[in-house]
């Protein structure tokens, strides 16, 4: 360790230690605020900056109406799901039906009320 370069380079505490530029402000020194000047705009800037607002006011306008259109396509959507449902509820129900008048007690059952007799070679099933 006696050996390392650390230790044989000689710093300079006393410099290291001063600040350097840096300035103290004092009572006799007045402060300077920067002046603002008016910075002229050319035509073609202002034209730039009036077509920049035009663009965004439409694009303002557009967001809206397009809100406003997918809105009610949502509204239109909605309703036609709940048609759709109501039908697919009324086919089941209707299928339902179907089923129990097709059921053979029943068909017995009707068959005996009006005095009707059962002849195997005339039935026939029919299939979806």
């Amino acid at each position: 360790m006696a050996d390392s370069p650390l230790r044989k380079h000689n710093y300079d505490y006393d410099r290291a230690k001063q600040p350097t530029n840096f300035k103290m402000k004092t009572q006799s020194q007045p402060s300077q605020a920067p002046k603002k000047e008016a910075v002229k705009h050319t035509a073609t800037e202002k034209m730039m900056l009036l077509g920049l607002g035009i663009t965004g006011f439409v694009a303002m306008i557009a967001l809206v109406f397009t809100s406003v259109l997918s809105t009610q396509a949502q509204q239109h959507l909605q309703s036609v799901n709940s048609s759709i449902t109501q039908a697919q509820n009324k086919n089941i129900d209707l299928q339902q039906d179907i089923g129990e008048l097709t059921n053979n007690q029943k068909l017995a059952g009707v068959a005996q009320q009006n005095q009707l007799q059962l002849i195997e070679g005339n039935i026939r099933n029919i299939q979806k």
